[in-house]
């Protein structure tokens, strides 16, 4: 038996919410990333890709959730 007085659709568009706008900030930051990385001389060094691969993981987590969500929703 339910405890609540609505069903956890209020809930869990609150996650999504978070989860879109988590992707969205990330997005951003990846760009700008990209960017001055771009800006670096040849000789990049691996410390700088792997910090690409890093900002880029939580636009990664919040695409992949999302699509699950919606895929088995």
């Amino acid at each position: 038996m339910a405890h609540a007085f609505a069903c956890g659709n209020v809930a869990m568009g609150i996650i999504v919410f978070g989860l879109m706008l988590c992707a969205t900030l990330s997005l951003v930051a990846s760009a700008f990333a990209l960017a001055s990385f771009r800006k670096l001389p040849s000789p990049r060094s691996r410390f700088r890709t792997l910090e690409l691969v890093f900002i880029a993981f939580p636009l990664l987590a919040g695409i992949v959730s999302v699509a699950l969500l919606f895929l088995y929703a």
